[in-house]
């Protein structure tokens, strides 16, 4: 009886377990910025498990999916938000970033 049931059991455990999914970590965003002269801005992405990228500078009304963009700034403190995206989750960021000339 003890080995009917270990040859039925078996079958089971070995299909339940070889079936399992490897989940993809959410996505965590994050970025630096640098300013590589005369207030042209550097930024580099920082984002850890990501495949889709959306940075909004509130100085422009637009949006760009560049990975590392660079936009000229005039003098003075912006905000910076950065929205990453995979098939497991969202994950957004804002800095304020000050631009001196």
């Amino acid at each position: 009886m003890r080995r009917l049931l270990i040859a039925f059991l078996l079958p089971i455990l070995v299909v339940s377990c070889s079936s399992k999914e490897i989940v993809k970590p959410a996505p965590k965003a994050d970025f630096i910025w640098e300013n590589v002269g005369n207030g042209l801005i550097q930024f580099t992405n920082q984002s850890t498990n990501a495949d889709v990228y959306s940075w909004q500078f509130d100085v422009y009304s637009t949006t760009t999916s560049e990975k590392n963009p660079k936009r000229q700034f005039g003098k003075g403190k912006y905000s910076v938000s950065l929205s990453v995206q995979n098939s497991v989750g969202v994950d957004g960021i804002t800095k304020v970033i000050e631009v001196t000339l």
